[in-house]
């Protein structure tokens, strides 16, 4: 047997202590698994996997020796990881989709010192890795389509460096008879090669292997209502097929190659479809699998596997439990999991009867209970028997049902297996039904058929019996509906069927006006197009507005939330903006939230974790729940689903901009401790309530914020807020640096040193604070991380507004020649000539400065401009350095207000061109001047300029 004893303290040692009863934040449960895609290498001394890390996405390798893992390649932010093969022992092919492109990559493992290390080289070959070829080392079978509007795969035999370089050419062209392929596959074991064909004159698709350079057709599909799943060969002339061809549920058959026929029933559930099987390496079936109560079930026909099911510890065997991947000596990768289990990777030797632990699928939610969920089955009138889930809340329980109907309808359906959603509102104290209303898959041809053309009508009987059978055997005070695609059709056509029933509607992404299905867009207006909409809605027809949300607007009885995507071509938010304006128009309760950049649904874990957080608050407000208890510190987690609600309002994105809802959530996410949330709440008080707003910005800076630290410091620092005050400017510009906000904080405090604000002039503070890269040459990281690349432009910044502070002492004047000598610059007296001052204007291939006569009148944005030739002694200028010029742009109103202003500086050498620039945009544009003076290194105004403008009427 196991080595149970070392098992069981290796899990406790994995496993918290106590399990947390609290809500799951977004970005615990919305997340990239810790590690997917496992595989072993082709000899097994490794283990590939797909791991993440704070964060970043690696490609590692386990040594299966040392169980040492190493990344062998990081991901950036914006890669989105496709897959790889195992090419050989040493060479995997990498697939990756970045910066809108797909993109291919070998990697060349190295081995040194028990160290591996990968060379990436990219791909140039489009298209895609049919196999690598054991047999032929350095070689693959590489396949692209050659027009993108027909099936015309062609194959090639090329070595690695061939697939590298691109080089797909008739010479390595590796099958030229074969035509119309969609798709080509080939088996190393039995050495054969197959093309997935499309026949143009009757639209069917053929399937065919190549037998001693002769092309054999294995079987071919003609009708695409039936199941007709090839999985491998039994014999040379027997193939197994998953089909209902001969039967109501999916069975596992026989098919005759030569006489193109099914011969024989393997094996047959009498009420469930079989979904997959397995063939083993003797060709012989070992297991098929099928699904009963929502989880996987397996009917053995050999004990190979069956055997050690019954060895595993009930830990693992008490969960659904897939087999992942198998290495050459028979070890295997398995991977475990339940409706309240997101997943855990073992590695398990048949062999020596032990098991090791890997990694967990999620284990960010390691320390929370989640939630069970149970099945059960209603009957129907006319005899159909109804599989539903509910799942109840681990620990907190507010007493409220979601009903939450699946999409499709038809051909989909739910399972009890770990679901990120149902966990996030189960946490929350949301118990949620599901159910597999007719028309689900998994049930057989007649059930599935059964919910054709029943949108509005029997499918929802089907949830509404599962409903009253919960509500008997249950107390809960509200019930809610919630579903996405067809599942938000069906939210709101439950409330109106049920009035009396429900307190609150979700619809995401969904169908409201089923006439508008035929007619949307043109493609959808084509024949093929209303023909395969037929079959799942039923025909057209002036009565599909009687089931049609839209047509019945008047008759929602509760308060309903609609989100839509504006990129969704499967249900296209013109259904959504429909069905808001008619509710609208009934006086109706109803509230939208539109995504920019969304189709069917989501695409990044951002976005995802932004719609639960916001479904989340919206059952909150509208239910009028009480407020759950928790501990401060998980309140600061939760404050991020409030934080990231508030920034998708905030900053004009996907959702859109909206700073009353803003607003709203930094003050809930402030209120939980979130301290960046204190921060924006703060900024976005300011224009009206400045002591609300600084009251924010001192809690979040006496809880160590630091930008919150920086932004009270500008406030005393511009005395635009309050009176102005240095001493209170430089003591948060001083907290600010120490609470590790970045070489600005230090270069306001070198400033002062400089200046002498509020503090006696300290010349070699003011020098050594100003030399900032003296931190990004420091080996103290932290010192380090406060060099970036805005430090180098504020730093510049401050010392052309230095030049024109009032009064430059000349002790403070010495001080910025030091400081300007670490920029190179040697002071020297510079006299302007031959200048132009007027506006630039545009022009294809160089811009002209035109001069103007004063006053001028301001039509458009306009840039100010003088151009002028410096002169100075060349001869004192020294080799490699330079001489600077500071200049002071001014726009001012007729009262003499500044309306915007501008430090700049121009520095270099006899080569350089000499101008400098100011915009004035025309949304400021006012009657009055705009201005520009000009200073050499030792402070003298070397030039000055005011010209009258006028708006335009």
């Amino acid at each position: 047997m196991l080595n149970m004893q070392r098992f069981i303290v290796l899990i406790a040692l994995l496993t918290p202590c106590s399990l947390c009863a609290d809500p799951i934040p977004s970005h615990e449960i919305f997340l990239s698994p810790s590690m997917s895609n496992v595989s072993f290498s082709p000899d097994g001394k490794y283990i590939s996997a797909l791991t993440r890390e704070k964060g970043i996405a690696h490609l590692s390798l386990i040594n299966m020796q040392t169980q040492k893992r190493t990344s062998i390649l990081e991901f950036g932010k914006y890669d989105r990881f496709e897959g790889y093969d195992w090419l050989d022992n040493d060479t995997l092919f990498l697939r990756v989709y970045t910066t809108n492109r797909h993109r291919r990559a070998l990697l060349y493992l190295t081995e040194k010192n028990g160290t591996v290390t990968a060379k990436y080289r990219t791909v140039r070959s489009k298209g895609y890795l049919v196999s690598s070829l054991p047999s032929e080392p350095n070689k693959v079978l590489f396949a692209r389509n050659m027009f993108d509007d027909a099936p015309s795969n062609r194959l090639y035999k090329v070595t690695y460096e061939e697939l590298r370089k691109g080089i797909l050419t008739k010479k390595n062209e590796f099958e030229r008879k074969v035509k119309n392929v969609i798709h080509f596959s080939y088996d190393n074991n039995r050495k054969e090669l197959y093309a997935v064909k499309k026949l143009n004159s009757d639209n069917a698709i053929v399937i065919s292997r190549k037998i001693k350079n002769r092309w054999q057709q294995l079987y071919r599909i003609d009708n695409n209502k039936d199941t007709f799943i090839p999985l491998g060969l039994l014999s040379e002339t027997k193939l197994a097929v998953l089909t209902n061809q001969k039967s109501n549920t999916v069975g596992l058959y026989e098919f005759d190659i030569p006489s193109q026929k099914l011969t024989s029933l393997i094996y047959k559930h009498q009420k469930y479809d079989l979904i997959n099987a397995s063939i083993n390496k003797n060709q012989k079936i070992s297991h098929v699998t099928y699904v009963e109560n929502g989880q996987q079930k397996h009917h053995y026909f050999t004990d190979e596997i069956k055997s050690y099911l019954t060895e595993l510890p009930d830990l693992i065997s008490q969960k659904m439990i897939n087999i992942v991947d198998i290495s050459p000596t028979g070890q295997r990768v398995l991977f475990t999991h339940g409706s309240d289990e997101p997943g855990k990777f073992y590695l398990y030797d048949p062999e020596g009867r032990s098991i090791k632990f890997l990694d967990s699928y999620l284990p960010s939610l390691n320390k929370y209970e989640l939630a069970k969920t149970e099945s059960f089955k209603v009957a129907t009138n006319d005899s159909q028997k109804i599989e539903a889930f509910l799942t109840h809340p681990s620990k907190i329980d507010n007493q409220t049902l979601i009903v939450m109907p699946h999409g499709g309808p038809i051909g989909v359906r739910e399972y009890d297996v770990f679901h990120r959603e149902i966990q996030y509102l189960a946490s929350r104290g949301f118990s949620i039904l599901r159910v597999n209303y007719r028309g689900s898959s998994g049930y057989g041809r007649s059930f599935l058929d059964s919910g054709k053309g029943q949108f509005g009508q029997a499918i929802e009987e089907d949830i509404s019996l599962a409903v009253d059978y919960v509500l008997s055997k249950n107390n809960f005070e509200k019930l809610c509906t919630y579903g996405s695609s067809y599942g938000g059709y069906s939210a709101v056509m439950l409330t109106i069927k049920d009035p009396q029933r429900y307190h609150c509607a979700i619809g995401t992404f969904g169908i409201y006006d089923l006439p508008l299905l035929f007619s949307s867009s043109n493609l959808k207006a084509q024949p093929e197009s209303q023909k395969s909409v037929s079959e799942v809605v039923g025909p057209y027809s002036p009565d599909l507005t009687n089931v049609s949300p839209v047509y019945l607007a008047a008759k929602i009885p509760v308060p309903v939330l609609l989100i839509a995507g504006e990129k969704d071509y499967v249900a296209e938010i013109e259904h959504t903006r429909r069905l808001a304006h008619t509710m609208k128009l009934f006086n109706k309760q109803v509230e939208t939230l539109y995504y920019r950049n969304t189709g069917h649904g989501h695409l990044n874990w951002g976005w995802e974790r932004h719609q639960a957080s916001y479904i989340a608050d919206y059952l909150e407000k509208t239910l009028k729940l009480k407020p759950i208890s928790v501990s401060k510190k998980q309140k600061i987690e939760l404050a991020k689903d409030m934080a990231l609600l508030a920034d998708g309002y905030r900053f004009n994105n996907n959702a859109p901009t909206n700073e009353e809802k803003a607003i709203e959530y930094y003050r809930k996410a402030a209120e939980f401790g979130h301290l960046r949330s204190m921060f924006n709440f703060a900024l976005l008080l300011l224009d009206e309530q400045q002591n609300e707003g600084i009251k924010w910005l001192l809690e979040a800076s006496n809880n160590g914020y630091s930008r919150a630290s920086y932004e009270l410091a500008h406030i005393y620092k511009s005395g635009e807020i309050v009176n102005q005050d240095h001493q209170l400017a430089l003591k948060y510009f001083s907290l600010a640096d120490r609470q590790g906000f970045d070489a600005r904080a230090q270069l306001e405090i070198a400033k002062s040193h400089c200046l002498g604000l509020s503090v006696e002039i300290d010349k070699e503070k003011c020098v050594t604070l100003f030399d900032i890269q003296q931190l990004r040459k420091s080996s103290d990281q932290d010192l380090k991380a406060k060099y970036n690349s805005k430090v180098n432009k504020y730093r510049r910044q401050l010392i052309d507004e230095m030049y024109f502070s009032e009064p430059l002492t000349q002790k403070g004047l010495l001080l910025m020649h030091k400081i300007l000598s670490q920029d190179k610059v040697h002071p020297l007296t510079v006299n302007i000539e031959d200048e132009t001052f007027g506006i630039v204007v545009r022009r294809i291939f160089e811009n002209k400065l035109q001069r103007i006569s004063e006053p001028f009148t301001l039509q458009s944005d306009t840039t100010f401009s003088v151009r002028f030739i410096s002169d100075w002694q060349k001869e004192h200028l020294p080799k490699g350095k330079q001489v600077i010029i500071f200049a002071h742009w001014t726009q001012k109103d007729q009262s003499g207000k500044i309306i915007q202003e501008e430090f700049s500086s121009l520095q270099g050498d006899s080569s350089f061109r000499w101008q400098s620039g100011f915009k004035v945009n025309k949304e400021l544009a006012k009657n009055g001047t705009v201005s520009v003076k000009m200073k050499d290194i030792f402070n003298n105004i070397i030039y000055e300029k005011t010209i009258k403008i006028v708006k335009s009427e």
